[in-house]
């Protein structure tokens, strides 16, 4: 773990220069909006049930979107530093920072071998679209952290069958869940993961990761079910609530050529990792024998793929 510290600092170092900058590159509006909303709770009201953004027409500009987490936690500081550019990416990049650890934790919990850990957490730190999007004040930061706490959470639970490790795994889950609802994904690979264990479970534990299921999925389709209430009773769309499939088959075709030829080695991966990528596909039939490692990331792969193609149009 002291090792990954110096790669942090190294990841630090190479952003620290554009802490204080404005929105920019890719994605600028959803930057610009989550700034936005920030900044209104600051200025105007901090309930968090009214998110404002700045287009508001003859309204108030309250309107829906994805549980406002990150601009609440934002507009939080700001009442100590007031508004500026670089506590937005610098909290943000403290959010990533906090999902490499979870990271490094999980894996090492999860395998039980530290060295995979180590270069997992490295490879992640790196990853061309998480190293540019790590100081970009984007929601999608904060729960894909908050989902790998999740993860670690609930690999502790597997040990010790606590109250404390489900309660705080269904913290993290849900506060995944709500601020990105695709996150909520991670439940297929903890029901995986339940299955090929039940018979180490009590009835006690069952209730339990009931608990987890149920408290995530209800409170995140509930706000999003709210923030579509808001957007109809506002007419402000700045927010996208709603599946977008690519409809058109000359159009899925040419995306999805870009994903495998461009995306994944480019920027998903970079072309480093995508070569120990390429490595594990030739090798996979000798980990798929591991069923109790290979076939909860299957699943969660495929839920994720299949989640994909139904955002195509995105």
């Amino acid at each position: 773990m002291k090792k990954l510290w110096l790669w942090i600092i190294l990841n630090f170092v190479l952003h620290v220069f554009f802490m204080n900058r404005p929105p920019n590159s890719s994605h600028t509006w959803r930057q610009s909006n989550t700034l936005a909303v920030a900044r209104n709770f600051y200025e105007e009201n901090m309930n968090i049930l009214k998110p404002r953004v700045d287009n508001r027409k003859l309204s108030d500009g309250v309107t829906g979107m994805q549980f406002p987490s990150m601009e609440y936690l934002f507009a939080l500081v700001y009442h100590l530093t007031g508004e500026q550019f670089w506590v937005a990416r610098f909290l943000t990049w403290c959010m990533f920072i906090a999902g490499v650890i979870g990271l490094y934790l999980w894996v090492k919990e999860w395998l039980h071998n530290p060295t995979i850990a180590y270069y997992t957490s490295i490879i992640f730190l790196f990853i061309p679209e998480l190293f540019f999007h790590c100081i970009n004040p984007l929601p999608d930061i904060l729960a894909l952290s908050s989902s790998i706490w999740g993860l670690y959470f609930y690999q502790k639970f597997q040990q010790n069958k606590t109250w404390q490790d489900i309660l705080i795994c269904t913290l993290f889950t849900t506060l995944a869940g709500l601020t990105k609802i695709q996150y909520l994904a991670i439940g297929f690979f903890m029901v995986s993961i339940f299955f090929l264990s039940l018979k180490t479970y009590t009835h006690k534990d069952i209730l339990k990761l009931s608990i987890l299921g149920i408290f995530s999925t209800i409170s995140s389709l509930t706000w999003y079910w709210y923030a579509r209430y808001l957007i109809r009773k506002s007419g402000l769309y700045d927010f996208g609530i709603e599946f977008r499939p690519a409809r058109d088959f000359n159009l899925v075709v040419e995306i999805l050529q870009k994903n495998i030829i461009s995306d994944l080695p480019e920027l998903l991966l970079g072309f480093s990792s995508f070569v120990l990528f390429i490595f594990g596909l030739i090798h996979i039939r000798a980990v798929s024998v591991h069923k109790k490692y290979f076939i909860p990331l299957l699943v969660w792969s495929i839920v994720l793929l299949l989640y994909h193609f139904v955002e195509l149009g995105q």
